[in-house]
């Protein structure tokens, strides 16, 4: 039965017919069928054009990104695209060709203008729906100032495309460049060099009148002013103060009156200790005439010599060390090197290794060997920036093993084992015995008191302490004795520790007997036997008995 209150449903060919016609019906009328996606308005403008540079500010000369970005907002990618972009007047791109841009946004860059392009014309761009594409302009500026980019830069836009709200504007500065750079790119310690602080005015605004600069370079640490004249005259910057010894260049009143002027200081400098350091690296306070100078440029390079902007100092090898052999240990000596300041300790190196020792400052020190091994050993001097190379050889020296006095050496100092503190053992019994605090690398022997039984030799490990397995003598008498390790500690003096360990009889076992008293025995066995069964048998026969 038909229910009038539900809506009839069409199946088959004759509702595509109808679903056809309907949409048909629409189109003519001008509405949108159900479910179809929203058409275009006819003056829709999907696509929108903002600007950004990227840095914002630069120096005179300097470089930055005009990146010019298409965003379409709709569901439908966008194409057609084009758009004419004038740059501001003083911008410039930088390079030549397809260099001076980058485009993501498809179509064709053209760009015109003479003596560096001013205009930039997209054609037949596209971007995706929901999606970005971007031109990026490289530009440039030697003339200080601001420079806008704005919605009137743009000109000849296609229908689909808007620069309503785009804004954005590049600073070039004017601030001058101060390029510091050294004579010689290295120098061996003690020694000496020139640095030279190049300012330069970099700007072309004609307009600018600046002011006498003054500020105050203090050098890098382990740098100082060395011995010579400061040079004077055309060329160079007035008021300039450097004391010998001292770790400041003071300038006061230079003057660049016009675009491209500069002056320069030139300052002996002292080279004492070991490093590499960057020209640009000294402190810098500009006193007077602007607010700072830039010291990340390398300005008037291109003309002109501007040495190195990296100074190493090479320390002198150290001379070859003495090597005195001891008991498990050897004993190097040396000079310290001539004119070096800020040296914070020396490291010498055995060979065969790995045995080494450090010090703070002073010329010896003390290395764990092992003993009958025959050694060389190098030193190196170390400072805050470098390290200098290693000394030739120093002359061959063996250690000596230790040696065991008739009686044992009194210490407070315990051994332990591989079981813990053990106080008893037995003949023949295998123990491991364990040591710390000795010398790295050292020859350690361990020996058995009353009479010195050696047990063992051993050499520690880089933190000087060791495991050796040992076995007590299987014929040692029972009652107390003491196990010795000796060797020397880090500072090469002797050192001794000690378990005291009390020896028991080995525990008794039940073993096998054989030989001549086994038929003895068995004779005995059978005859207890043969009397134990008669017993019985007697009391068998004799039944009970009367009360």
């Amino acid at each position: 039965m038909i229910d009038p209150s539900r809506p009839a449903r069409v199946r088959g060919p004759l509702a595509g017919l109808l679903a056809a016609g309907a949409v048909a019906l629409a189109a003519a009328a001008g509405a949108q069928p159900a479910g179809a996606a929203p058409a275009k308005p006819e003056n829709a403008v999907p696509s929108t054009l903002t600007a950004k540079f990227s840095p914002e500010m630069i120096a005179p000369g300097g470089a930055s990104d005009l990146g010019l970005t298409l965003h379409d907002d709709t569901d439908d990618d966008s194409t057609g695209l084009g758009y004419t972009f004038t740059l501001p007047d003083g911008v410039t791109l930088v390079g030549t060709g397809t260099a001076r841009y980058d485009n993501t946004c498809s179509g064709t860059v053209d760009v015109a203008g003479s003596g560096g392009a001013t205009t930039v014309t997209l054609a037949g761009g596209s971007v995706y729906a929901h999606e970005d594409c971007m031109l990026t302009l490289h530009v440039t500026s030697s003339i200080s100032g601001d420079y806008a980019v704005s919605e009137s830069s743009f000109s000849a836009l296609t229908d689909n495309a808007s620069a309503t709200g785009a804004s954005a504007t590049l600073t070039v500065d004017k601030l001058p460049g101060l390029l510091p750079y050294f004579d010689d790119p290295s120098v061996d310690v003690p020694g000496s060099t020139w640095l030279t602080l190049r300012l330069t005015r970099r700007d072309d605004d004609t307009s600018w009148s600046v002011p006498d600069i003054s500020y105050t370079a203090t050098l890098p640490t382990g740098l100082k002013i060395g011995t010579g004249t400061i040079p004077s005259g055309i060329g160079y910057c007035p008021g300039v103060e450097a004391t010998e010894g001292g770790t400041t260049v003071a300038v006061a009143g230079a003057n660049l009156p016009d675009p491209g002027d500069s002056c320069r200081v030139r300052v002996p400098i002292s080279v004492t200790t070991g490093g590499t350091w960057q020209a640009a690296d000294f402190t810098l306070d500009v006193t007077a005439g602007v607010a700072e100078l830039d010291t990340t440029a390398d300005v008037s390079c291109a003309t002109m010599d501007c040495g190195s902007r990296t100074l190493t100092a090479v320390l002198p090898t150290p001379a070859a060390p003495v090597l005195t052999g001891g008991v498990s240990s050897l004993t190097a000596t040396w000079q310290a090197p001539t004119g070096v300041t800020g040296i914070i300790g020396y490291r010498v190196v055995a060979q065969p290794g790995p045995a080494t020792c450090t010090t703070t400052g002073a010329l010896t020190c003390v290395l764990g060997a092992t003993a009958g091994q025959t050694y060389t050993v190098t030193v190196i001097t170390r400072t805050a920036g470098a390290d200098s190379a290693a000394s030739p050889n120093s002359n061959e020296a063996i250690a000596t093993a230790p040696v065991a006095p008739p009686e044992p050496p009194a210490t407070d100092l315990t051994l332990t084992t591989d079981k813990g503190d053990i106080n008893r053992a037995e003949p023949g019994q295998n123990i491991v015995v364990i040591g710390t605090g000795f010398a790295a690398h050292s020859t350690v022997t361990i020996n058995l008191y009353s009479s010195p039984i050696q047990l063992g030799t051993v050499v520690t490990d880089g933190n000087g302490n060791f495991a050796k397995p040992v076995t007590i003598p299987a014929d040692l008498a029972t009652g107390l004795h003491t196990a010795i390790a000796q060797g020397v500690a880090p500072d090469g003096t002797p050192r001794a520790m000690k378990l005291a360990i009390t020896v028991t009889p080995r525990a008794a076992s039940i073993l096998p007997v054989t030989g001549p008293a086994v038929s003895g025995l068995l004779t005995l066995a059978l005859v207890l036997l043969a009397a134990g069964a008669g017993l019985v048998l007697l009391g068998r026969t004799r039944g009970p008995v009367a009360a």
